[in-house]
C-alpha cells in the first residue's frame, strides 16, 4: 500500500509538472506578445520621426520661398530706380535739345545752326552713351546679384542636403538603438525563460534523483530490519518474553540511528510496542487497544515494578510528538502518506501510554 501511495505521489508530481510547463508556454506566448508591442512601437516612433521631418522641410521650403520673393522685391525695387535714372536722363537731354532750339531760332546764322547741330549731335552722342552705360551698370549689377543668388542658393541646396543627412542619420541612429533595445530585451526574455527552464528542470530531475534514492534506501532499511528480526528473533513460537526482548532491542536502535535521506524512517524501523510478531505487524495494528495490552503483558513479565516504570517512562518519552520534532525522524520520508500515517500512529501510542505512565507516578 505504501508503494501505491509512492507511484500516486509520483503521479502527482508528474501532474505538476505538466502545470509548470503550461505556466511556461504562457510565459512565452506573453513575452512574445510584449516583443510585437514593442515592435508596433517601434514602427510608431518612426513613423513620427517622418512626420517631424517633413514638416521640418515644409518649413524650409517656405523660408526659402519667402527669401526667393524677398530678392525679387529687392531686384525690381532697383530696376524701377535704374528706369526712373534713365527717364531723368532722357528728360534732361531734351530739355537740352528744347534750349538748343530756342537759341537757334532767335537769330543764329546758318554757320550757328550747323555748330548747334553738331553740338546737339554730340549730346545726344554722350547721351546715348550715358544711357548704354547705365544699361550696362545695370546688367553688371543684376549679373553680380544673379551670381549671388546663384551662390546663396547653391549653399542652400548643400545646407539643406547637409540637414536631410544627418536628420538621415540621426533617424538610422535611433532606428537601430531601439531595435538594438529590442533586440537586448528579447534575449533577455528568452534568457530568463531558459534559466527558468533549466533551474525547474534541474528541480525535476533533482526531485526524481532523490525520489529514486529515497526509494532504493527506504527498501534497503526495510531488508535490514526484516533481516534483523529473522537473525534475532527467529522462533516460530512467538510469546510475550520474545515480544517484551525484541521491543528492547528496536528500541536500543531507534533510539540511537539519526535518520536521514540515507536512512530513512520506515514502519519496520520503529519499535512498536504491540504483541503481533514482527512479519504480521501493520499500520493498522497500531491501536490504543493494542498499546494498553502489551504493556499488560509487560506488567506480568516483569515481575520488578521499577523496571516496568522504567520501561513505561522511556517508551513514553520516545513517542512523545515533541521527541519526534526534535528529531526531525519524520523528515527523511518523502512519501506523503506514510509519512502522515506513521505520525498518526506515534501519537496513538503516546496518547495510549499517558494514562498508564500517569498511574505509575501516582
Amino acid at each position: 500500500m505504501a508503494r501505491e501511495k509512492l507511484q500516486d505521489a509520483i503521479a502527482a508530481e508528474g501532474s505538476a509538472h505538466e502545470g509548470v510547463l503550461a505556466a511556461e508556454s504562457v510565459l512565452a506566448t506573453a513575452n512574445l506578445e510584449l516583443v510585437h508591442a514593442m515592435q508596433a512601437c517601434t514602427e510608431a516612433k518612426r513613423a513620427w520621426l517622418h512626420a517631424v521631418a517633413a514638416e521640418t522641410g515644409a518649413k524650409e521650403h517656405v523660408a526659402n520661398v519667402r527669401e526667393d520673393l524677398d530678392k525679387a522685391l529687392r531686384l525690381e525695387l532697383h530696376a524701377e530706380r535704374g528706369r526712373r535714372v534713365a527717364e531723368e536722363e532722357e528728360l534732361s537731354f531734351r530739355a537740352a535739345r528744347e534750349f538748343t532750339a530756342r537759341e537757334d531760332e532767335e537769330g543764329g546764322t546758318e554757320e550757328e545752326q550747323g555748330i548747334e547741330e553738331e553740338q546737339e549731335m554730340d549730346e545726344e552722342s554722350l547721351r546715348q552713351a550715358a544711357l548704354a552705360e547705365s544699361i550696362r551698370k545695370m546688367e553688371e549689377i543684376n549679373k553680380i546679384e544673379n551670381a549671388e543668388k546663384e551662390e546663396k542658393e547653391k549653399k542652400d541646396r548643400e545646407a539643406a542636403f547637409a540637414r536631410e543627412e544627418r536628420l538621415k542619420r540621426e533617424r538610422e541612429a535611433r532606428a537601430r538603438e531601439i531595435a538594438e533595445r529590442l533586440a537586448r530585451e528579447r534575449d533577455e526574455a528568452e534568457r530568463v525563460a531558459r534559466e527558468q527552464r533549466e533551474r525547474e528542470e534541474k528541480q525535476k530531475r533533482d526531485a526524481e534523483d532523490r525520489l529514486r534514492l529515497y526509494q532504493q534506501a527506504a527498501a534497503k532499511e526495510c531488508v535490514r530490519c526484516q533481516r534483523r528480526d529473522l537473525q534475532f528473533f527467529p522462533t516460530v513460537i512467538w510469546h510475550n518474553e520474545l515480544a517484551h526482548e525484541r521491543f528492547l532491542f528496536v528500541s536500543a536502535e531507534f533510539n540511537s540511528i539519526k535518520f536521514q535521506d540515507s536512512q530513512p524512517l520506515t514502519f519496520e524501523s520503529v519499535p512498536w510496542p504491540v504483541l503481533d510478531r514482527p512479519h504480521w505487524m501493520s499500520l493498522e495494528s497500531i491501536e490504543w487497544g493494542a498499546v494498553e495490552k502489551f504493556f499488560r503483558a509487560m506488567e506480568e513479565v516483569l515481575e520488578n515494578e521499577t523496571e516496568y516504570t522504567a520501561l513505561l517512562e522511556k517508551a513514553h518519552r520516545r513517542f512523545h510528538p515533541d521527541k519526534w520534532k526534535a528529531r526531525g525522524i519524520l523528515k527523511s520520508i518523502l512519501d506523503q502518506d506514510l509519512r502522515d500515517r506513521l505520525e498518526a500512529a506515534g501519537n496513538v501510542v503516546a496518547q495510549a501510554i499517558t494514562p498508564l505512565w500517569l498511574k505509575t507516578r501516582r
